[in-house]
């Protein structure tokens, strides 16, 4: 069986899944805002746990326990503060109710009056939610740019958005196809303000190889730039006012499904359908010369699309772990 055709069989059974969601969600959706129940926990009662093994933090995104995707730059998708230790009643739990496609959530850094507000994106919207007495309230909500109901039922909707980042200004960027967008808070500084579209930054027709070339990964550097990758192997180094931007493209015959981790360093470990790349960022280009920071390396790439695999290859999102300096 060939790899397009698993590919394919793949999507019907996502097509799938999804449709069943949204004969269960799409009443539900029209009143989320009504959707309000239990209370929450203080957070305050929850202490992180430092095992001496934590990644270095990065100044650039928000200051919360979870600001992005995968929870940080390594993409460990982790987290040091402690579980459930028993078995929680179900008054003790709140819900939001809505359509599919919350892939994550953002926590946000601690306003001014020392709250948290939790950002969120689906295939329809961008959205906004907090704790108020100890339950989990809407604030405001924002529709995404082109969308129409048939997004519900397009699995490259899911995938192009599934992943997400929370700067420490509050700005929450969100990709969708070829293009980034970057939303906020309509006043700053208000968690409970109304949520504003700020910019948007589109790859140029002439970097993209391929007509369904789509943004399926996003990061942050340690100096602030925000580094996307495609499924077709271009990886694009953008600041976050989307005044500055650099690309690399990998060989026309790799792709990518997943997305990337980044270290101290800056260097962007990317796992393509043929290899393993530390690309390294400089501050001024992209590279693999190992006299720079970068190297390459096989592995075993395997044929078949399984599990969260979304792609040929590895087709999962990388993850730098040990000791560095052990050499």
């Amino acid at each position: 069986m060939s790899e397009k055709r698993n590919f394919l069989i793949y999507r019907l059974i996502l097509f799938g899944s999804i449709l069943g969601l949204i004969f269960n969600l799409l009443f539900q959706a029209s009143q989320a805002d009504d959707q309000r129940s239990g209370p929450v926990s203080n957070e305050a009662a929850y202490v992180m746990i430092n095992d001496g093994n934590e990644p270095p933090k990065n100044p650039f995104l928000a200051n919360s326990p979870w600001p992005m995707s995968h929870r940080n730059p390594y993409q460990q998708a982790s987290s040091p503060y402690p579980g459930p230790s028993k078995k929680m009643p179900e008054e003790d739990f709140t819900f939001l109710k809505g359509l599919p496609g919350v892939i994550t959530i953002a926590f946000s850094g601690k306003y001014s009056d020392g709250s948290r507000v939790i950002w969120c994106s689906n295939q329809r919207v961008v959205f906004k939610a907090c704790f108020e007495d100890k339950r989990l309230v809407d604030i405001a909500k924002i529709k995404k740019e082109g969308f129409s109901w048939f997004d519900i039922i397009n699995p490259d909707v899911g995938i192009s958005g599934a992943y997400v980042i929370l700067d420490k200004d509050n700005t929450f960027f969100v990709p969708r196809f070829k293009k980034l967008y970057a939303y906020g808070d309509a006043v700053q500084g208000d968690p409970d303000s109304k949520i504003q579209l700020k910019g948007s930054f589109e790859i140029p027709k002439d970097e993209l190889i391929d007509e369904e070339e789509m943004i399926i990964g996003i990061n942050l550097t340690y100096d602030g730039m925000i580094t996307l990758v495609t499924n077709k192997g271009l990886v694009c180094v953008v600041s976050r006012t989307f005044d500055e931007v650099h690309y690399f493209r990998f060989g026309k015959d790799e792709e990518m499904s997943n997305s990337i981790a980044i270290d101290e360093d800056n260097g962007i470990y990317v796992v393509t359908s043929k290899k393993m790349y530390r690309l390294q960022w400089t501050g001024e280009k992209l590279t693999i010369n190992e006299k720079e920071g970068g190297w390459s390396a096989d592995y075993e790439v395997g044929s078949d699309i399984a599990g969260v695999r979304l792609g040929a290859g590895s087709g999962s999102t990388p993850n730098p772990y040990g000791d560095r300096t052990a050499g």
